[in-house]
């Protein structure tokens, strides 16, 4: 089919432009994404964006999200400076020991949890400080205009309670055959709970790019009655319709997409069933994963999960 006919991200998702290098910015920015998910972020502002509704970026950290989305904004020629800006959520604090070490590795700077990050957020994206609108706080009490929603990337979904939250505000505003919801950490073991609302509104979005990095595309085809939604967000979903949708969400993905999701079925079930059990599955996973999986990031996921099942195993014991 000619790109003619494809829709801006169809055409994307069939060009795969993440593949053949990276994005020259004037200074790479310091963060957590890897090359391939800050390159579409890129794309996506670049050649998807329409110049519909907004763009959220929810969960900008140390602002490297922001700086590849507002370069590739600023190089969309449906782009106007006076319409168009990313609105930045983050409640800017040091929020886990994973970050105090990041922040002492990349800026050799000591914080404590709690510490507030948003100096280091504001000195990255000065170069582009002029197309953001910063949302600073904790999200369960954030709040969102009725305003039109074009691309949504979500990376504070790190809670049921925070995925809900985003769900309740957000997903009310995104444009039916239109939007476009990143999920930035879908490929990512801990957080089962963003398969499973994803699935619960499969009916609602379409998978057009199942896997850059960490990262999953999803569009937004049609509108989510209210019911379905306040259900989404409340989490109201018992384990055995958790595990169903976990599994319905794997059967959606091919074959060499699976693995980390599986990973993330495997700490769901962690938390009810036997840990013995689960290590003879997360060995025959493992396996597989070192003789087929191709490019998938270096986590230590599959290490990860194993401590956590030992750790388990012994308090049983």
């Amino acid at each position: 089919m000619p790109d003619a006919a494809l829709s801006p991200i169809d055409v994307l998702a069939r060009n795969k432009p993440w593949v053949a290098g990276t994005v020259e910015l004037p200074k790479w920015p310091v963060g957590m994404l890897w090359v391939r998910e800050a390159t579409l972020y890129y794309y996506l502002t670049k050649d998807a964006f329409q110049g519909l509704g907004a763009i959220v970026d929810a969960g900008s950290f140390l602002g490297m999200s922001a700086s590849f989305l507002a370069h590739g904004l600023t190089e969309n020629s449906k782009y106007e400076p006076s319409r168009d800006k990313i609105h930045c959520f983050d409640n800017f604090l040091v929020n886990e020991s994973a970050t105090v070490d990041f922040i002492r590795n990349k800026f050799a700077r000591t914080m404590c949890i709690g510490d507030s990050t948003r100096e280091l957020f504001d000195a990255q994206v000065a170069p582009i400080a002029d197309i953001l609108t910063i949302h600073a706080g904790d999200f369960l009490h954030a709040s969102w205009p009725a305003a039109r929603i074009e691309i949504l990337l979500v990376d504070i979904a790190k809670t049921r309670e925070l995925c809900g939250r985003v769900v309740e505000i957000l997903f009310p505003h995104l444009l039916p055959e239109q939007s476009l919801v990143v999920h930035q950490d879908y490929h990512h073991p801990w957080l089962p709970h963003i398969h499973i609302v994803m699935e619960y509104l499969a009916e609602y979005f379409e998978l057009v790019i199942p896997r850059i990095d960490d990262s999953a595309v999803f569009r937004y085809s049609k509108a989510i009655p209210q019911n379905i939604l306040r259900r989404a967000s409340e989490f109201d979903f018992s384990y055995e319709e958790q595990l169903e949708l976990m599994d319905r969400a794997i059967s959606r993905l091919s074959e060499e997409d699976r693995y980390y999701v599986k990973l993330a079925r495997i700490y769901l079930q962690s938390q009810s069933r036997e840990p013995a059990a689960l290590q003879t599955e997360l060995d025959r996973l493992h396996s597989q994963f070192r003789e087929i999986a191709v490019d998938y990031t270096p986590h230590p996921y599959f290490q990860d999960m194993k401590r956590r099942l030992d750790s388990l195993e012994r308090l049983e014991g």
